[in-house]
């Protein structure tokens, strides 16, 4: 979420989702224990080494802090080595380390970033006992480049994108509409 705005580069899917995680309003299991709700475990469902929060599950577990890194590196942004928080991402802390020109595609890449893990992390959470050894190990860091570049060649219809390109080097794109890019 920008300061002013939704990122336009965001779909309405996406920007709901940001919006309920902003609020304060996503169903982690710690804050699910605490309505009385009977379930086997508040620990992360990806890490089991602390109890689920909003923070942790979207950024500060170890699983998902090696796709941050990971994303920072294809986007050659530096990763913070103090670390970040939701806070942080919401804010677009990390946009001044890009062009200019790309600050609303990099903060889609995150939002988009978070909600693949958020999407990781309920499939493990609903997974059967004996697939989640599979699912804890998926690399989603190709689906969310890929889911990406969907979103912004939909919301940028006149923008020529190049899967290939678009792996290689992220801020070759040059994404141009109405009062954006």
């Amino acid at each position: 979420m920008e300061a002013g705005g939704w990122n336009l580069v965001c779909s309405m899917e996406l920007e709901g989702k940001s919006s309920r995680a902003v609020l304060d309003r996503l169903p982690v299991l710690t804050k699910i224990d605490t309505r009385g709700i009977d379930i086997p475990a508040v620990l992360c469902p990806l890490c089991e080494e602390v109890p689920e929060s909003l923070d942790h599950i979207l950024i500060a577990c170890p699983k998902v802090k090696l796709i941050w890194r990971k994303s920072f590196s294809w986007w050659g942004v530096k990763f913070p080595d103090g670390g970040m928080d939701f806070t942080d991402v919401i804010n677009g802390l990390f946009c001044q380390h890009i062009p200019s020109h790309l600050h609303k595609v990099f903060q889609g890449v995150c939002f988009v970033r978070m909600w693949a893990v958020w999407k990781w992390r309920n499939k493990m959470v609903h997974s059967r006992v004996e697939d989640k050894l599979v699912v804890g190990s998926e690399d989603i860091f190709a689906l969310i480049q890929s889911n990406i570049l969907l979103w912004i060649s939909n919301r940028f219809p006149k923008g020529k994108f190049n899967l290939k390109a678009w792996i290689t080097n992220p801020s070759s794109i040059h994404p141009t509409v109405d009062g954006v890019g």
